[in-house]
């Protein structure tokens, strides 16, 4: 029994998310995000809720090594993990038949984590972990290609920048944004 009200409620939801996002475009977009000297994967999936507004989720991840050596048997690896992910509503302004800027305003999570690896002795020391969370917010240019590309999927790509205001307030705001240039499919 409990397998058949749990299909029901899978089928029910399927079908319930089927029938939400019929008809509205659905994206998907990869790329980089550069920020001085640091380089970030980007994914950025999202969906359109109505004619201009979209509702999207940039995640940027990061795994930096830099090694150093102190003595002739010494060698020190300090690595630094991070992840963000963003939920942001963006409203898309039509410039032309191919390009439309955008705009985005939303919340943030990220998460970090730094350790050094001396190798000599085979030791590792965790340096520091902390969260934290913020607001977001964006502007950009979108190309999108005006007929399909590979059946009904259509070919886009964008360049946009990002801010995150560590906090809540406007002292914590990071001065330098994140530049993000994203490929990605539109369905």
């Amino acid at each position: 029994m409990k397998k058949h009200t749990l299909l029901v409620g899978l089928l029910f939801c399927t079908n319930a998310t089927a029938s939400l996002i019929q008809g509205h475009e659905i994206y998907t977009m990869f790329g980089a995000g550069f920020n001085n000297d640091n380089t970030q994967f980007q994914f950025t999936p999202g969906f359109q809720i109505s004619n201009r507004w979209y509702l999207e989720s940039t995640m940027l991840f990061d795994y930096d090594i830099d090694m150093y050596s102190y003595s002739s048997n010494s060698k020190l690896n300090q690595s630094t993990d991070s992840f963000s992910v963003a939920l942001t509503p963006l409203y898309m302004y039509p410039v032309s038949e191919y390009f439309t800027s955008y705009a985005k305003l939303g919340g943030y999570f990220a998460k970090y984590k730094s350790t050094r690896n001396d190798e000599s002795n085979n030791s590792v020391q965790l340096l520091e972990k902390y969260s934290e969370d913020g607001i977001t917010f964006g502007v950009g240019l979108q190309y999108t290609t005006t007929g399909p590309t590979m059946g009904e999927t259509m070919l886009s790509a964008r360049l946009g920048a990002d801010w995150y205001n560590k906090g809540y307030t406007p002292k914590h705001l990071d001065k330098r944004p994140v530049i993000g240039i994203q490929m990605g499919l539109v369905f």
